[in-house]
Order: C-alpha cells, then structure tokens, then sequence
C-alpha cells in the first residue's frame, strides 16, 4: 500500500495567515488572494510574502502537528511540498525543525501540484480548494484542513477540522472510498 502522505505548510502547520491579519488586518478572509483582500496594498503585499523573517516566526497550527505526528507514530512516509517563495528554503527547514514536525522530503516549488501529482502519494493534505481541484485531475485525494477561504464544499472535498476527521478520511481514501 502507497503510504506517502504530502503536507503542505501554510493554513496547514504554519499561521501565515494570523501573521497576515496582524499585519493587514482580519477583512475578507474568504478571499484566498490577499491582494484581492487589500487591493491598494499590492507592494506591501509582496514585500510581506517575501520576508523571510515572517516565516521565521509563524505560529504553528496545532491540528497541522497532531496530522504529521499521527502520520509518523503509524509508518506514513511525511513529504513536505510548499510553494513558498524562493529562498526561504533554509528559514523553513529550521521552522519545521523548532516545532517538531518530522518529514522525509522537502520541496519548494511554486508548481506545487505538479510536484505533487509526480510523487503520487496515497494523499495531499492542504487548505487551498484550488490545489484539491488540480489533484482531482490526477486521481489524488486531498484532505483540505478548515480556513476562512475554503469554507465551502466542491467536489468529493474532505474539509477537516480535527484529528478524529483527518484520521475518519484517510481511512476512506485507504479503503478506497
């Protein structure tokens, strides 16, 4: 049995967005786009994403934490594919490192799922509906853990919000329902 598992990072283990919100503000959090939420910002934006020193400091998100420990404590192989910008690679792996978070590979790849459909894991864990939507194309489940931006349902979508839901779904997406 395929027993790789892909873990994205931000809205799954890492608080960008809380780091955002102290930064920006809490409206339109429905909208996935921050520029869309903040049109007049759009440099500010872009500075803020690119700052390495932001992503040292994110808070983890604790249901992301209790996934890949769940997934390492019963013989999951933990891959980590983000689509952080370049050369944060290093700010990264210590941030992983400090809180814990045990894993296999690493990638940085701003084709996220392109990355990810070539490793054909067993499942993508993720907050973005559009990364689900792209993974659907290949036959790859994707467990979508609950944000702002993603509260509504598509397509054979698996939107958790505990331990209990995510270990619920992985059994289904083992048992092949």
């Amino acid at each position: 049995m395929n027993r790789k598992v892909i873990l994205d990072i931000d809205g799954v283990l890492a608080d960008f967005e809380g780091a955002f919100c102290e930064e920006f503000g809490y409206d339109r959090r429905e909208l996935v786009s921050l520029e869309s939420r903040y049109p007049n910002q759009a440099r500010r934006i872009n500075k803020f994403i690119n700052d390495g020193f932001v992503y040292k400091n994110l808070q983890l998100i604790q249901l992301g934490l209790d996934i890949a420990g769940f997934l390492n404590e019963n013989g999951f192989d933990v891959n980590i594919v983000t689509s952080r910008p370049f050369g944060l690679d290093s700010v990264t792996r210590g941030w992983l490192k400090r809180h814990g978070v045990n894993y296999s590979t690493f990638t940085s790849d701003r084709s996220k799922t392109g990355t990810i459909s070539l490793a054909k894991p067993l499942c993508a864990v993720d907050d973005l509906f559009s990364v689900h939507q792209a993974l659907l194309k290949h036959n790859i489940p994707t467990i979508i853990v609950a944000q702002p931006w993603n509260n509504y349902i598509g397509e054979n979508m698996r939107r958790i919000n505990s331990l209990g839901e995510f270990v619920s779904n992985l059994i289904k997406i083992i048992q092949g329902k």
